[in-house]
């Protein structure tokens, strides 16, 4: 009979980040160690708190499912004598297969007949396996700052205090670190933290829930949305929920409840960043709105302790906010007191790295960069002039005791401080947009100033810290080059913006040069950051439902024009299976296969014997010149339909010509036809990445 497995490890309060990285491989570590182990179930889930992550699963087999493993040993022929004994090789197979010669059986194969060894293991007891594993799940776990605690050997996110496991009723036996499991958990701090004893696990979640814990996430979730919209309501107010604070909340409480509290009017008159960068970073608290999607001056805190201690907490928040927005307000003043360009100049002292100079440096290359992207946009000479002053403006507000306080507003104090100057309101969007996006979630730029400045920051970036060697490797990227680059390829594709990658590039090495910072060889810089930048254009058109090999055939080409790639992966992705597609492919490795013994497609037409010979060169040339149209037109159908037409006479060619002739010179021109061919069909993309149904 199948019951529910709970495995609780009660620790010290776990960080918010590492319970969000923790539980997700939990369960996945468990699915895979149940299914290696045979063991089946129902449902599985992980849950966690501050305090607590736990395991959860629903009707776990009480024993492993049977198991049997045929293994193929010596041909019959070879195993058994004419007298039907097992001969010394069939005896030896047994012995090492741990069975018993007459019991091995004989079956037919495609090779032929074969002896095999049937396997059978003995079934355990689930009880008996489950210590172990859920020992190596613990282990399995990796937490982002895991460490070892006081004397003990176990490096864990926070020292372990107590282990609950329970198997239906039963408790099973494990210790972690010292620690030996009970049939006790504990409740909430404020519930005096006594043991809780739980008696099966079914019992688990209720009787917690008794003792003021909410286990499970999602009713934490759900619970504090509820608190924060009814304590949002109390003062007339609608919450201001971000996505990213809701998350980090739900795993700082066990016992969610929210108050609202308030604060002076007068730091409504910060910019609206700050007052909400002041509330939501640095204190998890939620602003709260009016109808009008203007800020109150009020504030939504969740805490993890009674309603009896609402005013004492409400006051006690009050105070440490209102000492942040005194901060940011005098802060904001200090930094009106001159422009924003007035800060300009104080970036020459401000480090970029120490190979490739300062900020102010990386705000000359910008400018120019952003004019070469302006050139190769076509954009008119007010954008164009819009784009470079903000680019010279875009990093000023980094000296600015607002940013030094906030880093988080960088970009957005540039902004609002450029906004109040009297600049263009296309230079505003720029500064404020050109961080963007920061990471793989977020939007890319709106502006078209925002987009150019935004691909000039992050290229500048990338190729000089490529040009002195500073390529990611493995997880280590301290300076966010993939996220930099997957920037700039979101940009150019999701805005279809006809830029050229190799201009773009050798600009930015240019300007490198032009201030005398010593970089690597041109054309290493060029292959390298080529292959990065394609790396993150797989994974943009993989977004899009793009077969892998798709992606790998489009990539093999010169990644000039990222928008193209990215279309002609669509659209070949979308003709996978159809009778064009099936032709083109077929036609292409008839020729692929041979061409590769082709020391070049040099065609002699006076070698020709054959009327087909003459006919496919003449079809290649034809179909060659319908590509240069229909590839310029980024018209994939018509460029796929060119190719499938090849395929009647390439199977005619293979039926009539002898293509590995005795005669050297009909050999060479007949392989040369076909690399012809092959490179023909390369001009769309490199089809022996193609892996086609069957092979797959």
């Amino acid at each position: 009979m199948a019951k529910d497995l709970l495995f609780e490890i009660g620790t010290e309060e776990i960080p918010a980040s590492e319970m969000t990285a923790a539980l997700p491989q939990l369960v996945e570590n468990a699915v895979s160690k149940l299914k290696e182990t045979r063991l089946t179930y129902e449902d599985i889930r992980t849950m966690g708190t501050p305090r607590r992550t736990v395991l959860y699963v629903k009707g776990l087999s009480e024993e492993q499912e049977s198991f049997a493993e045929e293994v193929r040993g010596p041909a019959g022929r070879i195993a058994f004598a004419e007298d039907g004994n097992p001969t010394p090789a069939a005896i030896g197979f047994a012995r090492s297969q741990g069975v018993k010669a007459e019991d091995l059986i004989l079956k037919e194969t495609t090779q032929g007949e074969y002896v095999f060894a049937v396997k059978r293991a003995t079934p355990k007891k689930a009880d008996e396996i489950l210590p172990g594993l859920l020992k190596d799940l613990v282990l399995s776990i990796d937490y982002p700052k895991a460490m070892r605690w006081g004397d003990r050997d176990l490096k864990f996110a926070r020292p372990i205090r107590w282990l609950l496991c329970l198997y239906g009723t039963k408790t099973l036996k494990i210790e972690l670190d010292g620690v030996l499991s009970a049939k006790k958990t504990f409740g909430h701090r404020t519930d005096d933290d006594k043991p809780v004893e739980v008696k099966k696990a079914s019992d688990y979640l209720d009787e917690l829930g008794k003792h003021n814990v909410v286990v499970d996430q999602e009713k934490r979730r759900e619970l504090i949305i509820k608190e924060i919209k009814e304590a949002a309501k109390s003062v007339a107010g609608e919450p201001v929920i971000n996505p990213a604070v809701l998350e980090e909340v739900v795993y700082l409480v066990e016992a969610p409840h929210a108050v609202a509290g308030a604060f002076e009017q007068e730091y409504l008159d910060l910019p609206r960043c700050v007052t909400v960068t002041a509330m939501e970073s640095h204190q998890r608290y939620f602003p709260v709105e009016n109808t009008k999607a203007e800020l109150m001056p009020y504030f939504i805190v969740v805490h993890n302790g009674s309603k009896a201690h609402d005013d004492l907490i409400r006051t006690g928040h009050e105070r440490v906010l209102r000492a942040r927005l005194a901060d940011a307000l005098f802060f904001f003043r200090e930094d009106r007191k001159k422009r924003l360009e007035d800060s300009t100049e104080a970036l020459k002292g401000v480090l970029f790295q120490e190979r490739l100079g300062s900020v102010y440096d990386k705000v000359l290359r910008m400018e120019a960069l952003t004019e070469t992207i302006c050139n190769e946009l076509g954009l008119k000479e007010d954008v164009k002039s819009n784009a470079k002053r903000a680019a010279i403006l875009a990093k000023s507000d980094l000296v600015t005791d607002m940013v030094r306080e906030f880093p988080a507003l960088q970009g957005a104090m540039g902004g609002e401080y450029a906004a109040l100057d009297g600049e263009d309101i296309a230079v505003v969007s720029a500064i404020t947009e050109h961080y963007k996006p920061r990471s793989y979630e977020d939007g890319t730029p709106q502006s078209e100033t925002g987009m150019v400045l935004s691909i000039a920051d992050k290229l500048d970036t990338l190729v000089g810290l490529f040009g002195i060697n500073m390529i990611p490797t493995g997880s280590q990227d301290p300076y966010a080059l993939r996220r930099q680059a997957q920037g700039i390829v979101s940009i150019i594709i999701d805005n279809r913006l006809p830029v050229k990658m190799k201009t773009l590039v050798s600009k930015a090495i240019d300007q490198y040069m032009g201030q005398g910072c010593k970089l690597r060889e041109t054309g290493e810089i060029h292959k390298d950051v080529d292959l990065f930048i394609a790396q993150r254009v797989k994974f943009h058109i993989q977004k899009e439902k793009v077969r892998y090999d798709i992606a790998d055939a489009v990539l093999t080409e010169e990644m000039d024009d990222l928008v193209a790639v990215n279309e002609k992966a669509i659209e070949l992705n979308k003709v996978l299976g159809s009778k064009a597609m099936e032709d083109l492919l077929t036609g292409f490795e008839r020729c692929n296969n041979l061409s590769r013994n082709a020391a070049s497609d040099m065609i002699e037409p006076v070698y020709f014997e054959a009327d087909i010979e003459s006919k496919l060169y003449e079809e290649l040339i034809a179909a060659d010149d319908a590509l240069d149209k229909t590839l310029a037109a980024h018209d994939i159908a018509a460029s796929v339909k060119t190719l499938a037409s090849l395929r009647p006479t390439i199977d005619t060619f293979f039926d009539d010509v002898l293509v590995m002739d005795k005669n050297e010179a009909k050999r060479t021109n007949r392989l040369a036809l076909l690399k012809r061919a092959v490179n023909v069909f390369n001009r769309l993309a490199d089809f022996s990445k193609v892996v086609r149904e069957g092979e797959r």
